[in-house]
């Protein structure tokens, strides 16, 4: 849990300062920039595997 607030901590910091975040649907609520900085696109052959 620690790693996840700091990376909602840096995404208000990018974005513009005050955000609501849904816990269970793990977004934003009418953030749609800070909606899209949690992943990241990888140059090949680098990624992550998919999950699920």
């Amino acid at each position: 849990m620690r790693c996840v607030l700091v990376h909602l901590g840096e995404i208000v910091l990018r974005t513009r300062g005050r955000l609501a975040f849904d816990p269970k649907a793990e977004r934003f609520v009418d953030g749609d920039e800070a909606n899209q900085l949690p992943s990241k696109k990888y140059r090949a052959p680098f990624g992550l595997p998919e999950v699920g």
